[in-house]
């Protein structure tokens, strides 16, 4: 490993950081529905938590920094393609083994819960 491909990788785990950071940031400035998670009316705002953007976001940045973070997985799993989007993570790239898929998957459940569906659509190439 050289100096450069170090150095990439902090930058990658720094810009993932300030991602997470700038999106607890922001969920917590706008979770200011009027009377809290309740609405005015007193009814829980379950939809409106269900569809948040912001969520969305800040799972997509804990998966990530999970991914980057894991130096088990090859540079490729580290960087398959993550999007989620109103309670489902579809995950989408190339890995070269089960294993690695598989793993991949673990992690993603650890971070996203029962709160996200999970959408494993990574190939294995040999």
């Amino acid at each position: 490993m050289n100096i450069r491909s170090i150095d990439t990788g902090s930058n990658l785990i720094a810009a993932g950081l300030a991602l997470l950071a700038t999106a607890v940031a922001f969920e917590a400035q706008s979770d200011g529905v009027e009377g809290g998670p309740e609405g005015v009316d007193g009814t829980q705002q379950i939809q409106a938590q269900e569809s948040n953007p912001m969520q969305d976001i800040k799972v997509t940045a804990e998966v990530r920094m999970e991914l980057i973070t894991d130096q088990t997985l090859s540079a490729t799993a580290q960087n398959v393609r993550i999007v989620t989007d109103e309670g489902k993570v579809t995950l989408q790239g190339e890995v070269s083994s089960t294993d690695e898929r598989d793993q991949i998957s673990t992690l993603v459940n650890q971070v996203a819960g029962s709160r996200y569906q999970v959408d494993n659509q990574i190939e294995v190439i040999n």
